[in-house]
């Protein structure tokens, strides 16, 4: 193909170009609206099928977290009622333990006293010993040197028991009141603790406070009747933390 074939078909292309009309301006308007509001109506169609579907993913998601939340809410309160509970029965346990050494304390005490008012009965009689080392009919065997040594020896063994005694009596004293003390400061732990006793003695046996250990018989009181409290009870606030033990009155055989 020459040059000259070329340049002819360039000149037709120019003079195509330079005779075809221009578009038409009011044609290329209403098509490109009619285009825009295709595309607007398209679009709120998949606007509105978005939104719809949206709303039930939320709507799903709002169902599962509040599912979950019930869910979280209520384990979470059961272990809070066994986290409660468990501290309560470690809490019981430790109280019983130390009603078990209030017990103890209290039985020393007992011990202490009772002893120490023996220690102070023999006290007494040993202050006030008149008998003889040797009896009366044996003097006219003796000299009055011998008698006199005699009298001498009574007084100085006298005089030994008797401070024996009073050393005895002392010492029990103190042992019984530090026993005393240490009673006084676990009973105020325990008060602090809401732990106190409750009186047993000469009330209506009842089961749910008290355990019935021994039978007595007296035909004075009616029967059912505590007569004596072998070991103290307990309430723990509102609860029963040890029952008590008691003897009670029972008047029929059956």
């Amino acid at each position: 193909m020459g040059d000259e074939y070329k340049e002819d078909l360039l000149g037709q292309f120019r003079v195509f170009l330079e005779t075809q009309p221009p578009p038409d301006e009011h044609e290329i308007q209403q098509t490109d609206l009619f285009s825009l509001y295709s595309e607007l109506a398209t679009l709120r169609t998949e606007i509105k099928l978005e939104s719809r579907q949206f709303k039930a993913t939320l709507d799903l998601l709002k169902s599962v977290v509040d599912t979950h939340q019930v869910h979280t809410d209520s384990e979470l309160q059961q272990y809070r009622k066994e986290q409660i509970t468990q501290r309560r029965e470690i809490m019981r346990a430790l109280l019983l333990d130390f009603l078990e050494i209030r017990d103890r304390l209290e039985a020393a005490k007992g011990f202490f006293n009772k002893y120490q008012i023996i220690a102070e009965e023999c006290a007494i009689l040993a202050n006030h010993c008149e008998q003889e080392i040797f009896p009366s009919r044996w003097k006219r065997f003796f000299h009055r040197e011998v008698e006199t040594a005699v009298t001498v020896q009574k007084s100085r063994v006298s005089s030994g028991l008797q401070k024996g005694l009073n050393s005895l009596k002392n010492g029990l004293w103190k042992l019984g009141e530090g026993q005393a003390i240490t009673l006084r400061r676990l009973d105020q732990t325990l008060n602090r603790y809401r732990v106190q006793p409750f009186e047993t003695l000469h009330k209506t046996v009842d089961p749910h406070t008290m355990r019935v250990i021994e039978i007595d018989k007296q035909p004075q009181l009616e029967e059912g009747i505590v007569t004596e409290e072998i070991r103290k009870g307990f309430l723990w606030e509102d609860e029963v933390l040890r029952l008590a033990e008691v003897k009670v009155n029972k008047l029929s055989d059956v």
